[in-house]
Order: structure tokens, then C-alpha cells, then sequence
């Protein structure tokens, strides 16, 4: 009978390095500030730029809770919640109560927020 042995293919934990590298790479490039200062000013848009990454996170996985928003952001819950809260006040998204735990409010883009991040997306 043979048995199994649990032996790291060295290959394979090369090939690991190396994607996580990439990805660091590709998050690095995307999570720069004058990148989305950059696009703010070629979509002719008035946002804040601490704004800017939550509303397109909202606009892409929206509906979404704040706690879960605030994990993908890698931010403190309570910055996300006033940074929502501040979303709610200029009419960019909307806050609505998830349809199986009614406890939870969940954003989702507006109409007037759509129309920006549409401009956002036609910058890039």
C-alpha cells in the first residue's frame, strides 16, 4: 500500500508568488489617490475623493450593507457609515432594507448616481 505523502510542489508555490505580486501590482495602480482625482476631473463631476471609491463600490455590488462595504474597502465601519450617510444626503444612492433581514439597511445606487458613475466609466 502506498502512502500519501503531502509534499509542497515548489512550482506551484513560485507560481503563487508570483500572481500575489500581480495582484499586489494591480491593487496598488487601482487604489491610487491621483488616479481617482484624475477621473473625478475627466467626468466633470463634483465628489469627494474619499467618496469616490464607495460609491462605485456601492454602484458594482449594490445592494450592499455597510459592515460588508466597509470590509471590501478595508476602512472602519463608522468612516463607511458617514461616508454613506454623506452619499444618502447628495442623492447618490439609497438606503433600503434588505428583503430577508428587514434589520438590515442595505445602499444602492439612485438614478442621479448611476448618471454619474456612468460619466466615471466613459472617463476611464
Amino acid at each position: 500500500m502506498s502512502e500519501n505523502k503531502n509534499v509542497q510542489d515548489t512550482h506551484i508555490s513560485e507560481q503563487m508568488k508570483a500572481l500575489h505580486g500581480a495582484l499586489i501590482r494591480v491593487v496598488s495602480a487601482l487604489n491610487r489617490p491621483r488616479n481617482d482625482e484624475k477621473l473625478i476631473a475627466e467626468a466633470g463631476i463634483q465628489l469627494d475623493r474619499a467618496l469616490f471609491s464607495i460609491l462605485i463600490s456601492i454602484e458594482r455590488l449594490g445592494p450592499i450593507g455597510v459592515v460588508e462595504l466597509a470590509e471590501r474597502a478595508g476602512r472602519d465601519y463608522t468612516t463607511v457609515s458617514r461616508q454613506v450617510a454623506k452619499l444618502e444626503k447628495l442623492g447618490l444612492i439609497i438606503r433600503q432594507h434588505n428583503a430577508i433581514d428587514r434589520r438590515i439597511r442595505e445602499a444602492v445606487i439612485s438614478r442621479t448616481g448611476k448618471a454619474m458613475t456612468e460619466r466615471i466609466d466613459a472617463a476611464r
